[in-house]
């Protein structure tokens, strides 16, 4: 597994709707019955990587050149980076687990979905499993946040990005928690900690969101389905190809069919049920 911020980090990302940003995709437009501006403007992006020339993506300097024109670091998103470590060190002393750095985390049950924790934490006797989420805010913010994030509702209500960005961690690493820490090292009592929980309804918005954008993607690439009366008959397990002619399996298509026709109902008969445990 690449490490984070590493050219085969930046190239496992591509064409996948990752924690950081797919908040944007759970934005609806004023009807609420498609994406907003915002979630569009994403989708476009993930449809223009998957549709990269495959030599700009294998040549380091080509896609180094790439990363250049399209990433921009901010000062407050160096400002995370720079401290983030000591933020790390720090949770471990507080709490006493031990966190293990992991690269980019690709979902078992949601096609084209992955998420970067800033840490894994893993009880062998136990079995628990949780994640961390860094961030390190400036003074406003982080007094801002200390006084109004206690729980994951005051979370998604103060910075609803932030809270899918902890559920999908969840859900990419098959946790069964994720605390989001927030830190500034300048502050007497510099960290926080939250702890957001899996939430069953949420969890099923983010997979339904992220497959009809799935869908399309695959329109706008020119990609298409075998019938279902086709695939019946040859026994065929085969039914989309992606951007590298890779097929998705029969039971990533029946998510993309089942969330298309908005039949959660059936969309969870199809995903295991412990992913929807809280």
């Amino acid at each position: 597994m690449d490490a984070q911020r590493t050219l085969g980090w930046y190239r496992a990302r591509l064409g996948n709707f990752t924690g950081s940003e797919v908040g944007r995709l759970m934005q609806r437009n004023k009807s609420g019955d498609d994406f907003g501006k915002d979630a569009m403007s994403y989708i476009y992006e993930k449809a223009a990587e998957r549709n990269m020339k495959e030599e700009v993506i294998a040549d380091d300097a080509l896609f180094s050149e790439y990363l250049r024109q399209t990433n921009v670091t901010s000062k407050s998103m160096q400002f995370g980076i720079d401290y983030e470590d000591e933020a790390r060190r720090l949770y471990e002393e507080t709490t006493g687990r031990r966190i293990v750095e992991t690269g980019l985390c690709v979902s078992q049950e949601v096609p084209f979905f992955a998420s970067s924790p800033d840490g894994f934490f893993y009880d062998e006797e136990t079995g628990e499993r949780g994640c961390i989420e860094i961030k390190c805010l400036g003074f406003e913010n982080f007094m801002y946040y200390a006084e109004n994030v206690h729980d994951w509702k005051s979370l998604k209500d103060t910075n609803s990005k932030y809270y899918y960005q902890c559920l999908s961690h969840i859900m990419c690493t098959d946790s069964n928690w994720c605390d989001f820490v927030f830190y500034n090292p300048f502050q007497k009592n510099p960290l926080h900690v939250v702890r957001i929980k899996s939430d069953a309804f949420n969890r099923i918005e983010i997979t339904r969101m992220i497959i009809q954008a799935n869908a399309k993607i695959f329109d706008l690439l020119g990609l298409k389905s075998d019938t279902d009366e086709s695939v019946e008959k040859n026994g065929k397990r085969e039914f989309f190809r992606d951007a590298k002619g890779r097929f998705l399996s029969k039971r990533d298509y029946l998510r993309v069919k089942y969330c298309i026709n908005g039949k959660l109902d059936d969309l969870a008969g199809h995903i295991r049920q412990d992913t929807f445990k809280s």
